[in-house]
């Protein structure tokens, strides 16, 4: 707990050719000790709700947040399962095409995003597939130079 500044604190004066003024205006010092005391009123509110959680430890509401966290994670993956296998070609050589299977070109697969299949130059394609080791496009040495 943080305590607050006394409402009347000693402003220091200063003189000039006899004449004794405040270095700090009285009203600019009574405002800023005002603010502070706001401030540290809200911090102590705020360690006060700290520690009322932190004595929050109930079986339920640990089972409920639990439950919680697991059903968020289950409607995730529920989701996200048409993806999931194509997850897994992330970072490998992939075929991309539009709307013509025959207009494709061969490139990393990025990432997948609003059902879009992202390549390394970051253009958009809505299908993909992964190339496989006897494909085509893949050097085998020897005659298929």
């Amino acid at each position: 707990m943080i305590k607050k500044l006394p409402d009347q604190l000693h402003i220091q004066t200063g003189e000039f050719r006899g004449t004794t003024f405040d270095i700090i205006p009285r009203q600019t010092f009574c405002m800023v000790c005002r603010k502070v005391n706001e401030l540290i009123v809200a911090v102590n509110e705020l360690q006060a709700t700290i520690s009322k959680w932190k004595k929050i430890k109930t079986p339920t509401e640990k089972f409920s947040v639990t439950e919680s966290v697991t059903n968020s994670l289950e409607k995730m993956n529920s989701q996200d399962a048409p993806y999931a296998e194509q997850r897994r070609w992330i970072g490998k050589l992939c075929r991309f095409w539009g709307g013509d299977p025959n207009d494709y070109v061969f490139d990393i697969l990025k990432e997948i995003a609003c059902g879009g299949y992202i390549k390394e130059g970051g253009f958009i394609y809505s299908h993909c597939e992964p190339v496989k080791p006897d494909d085509d496009i893949i050097y085998k040495g020897g005659d298929n130079e």
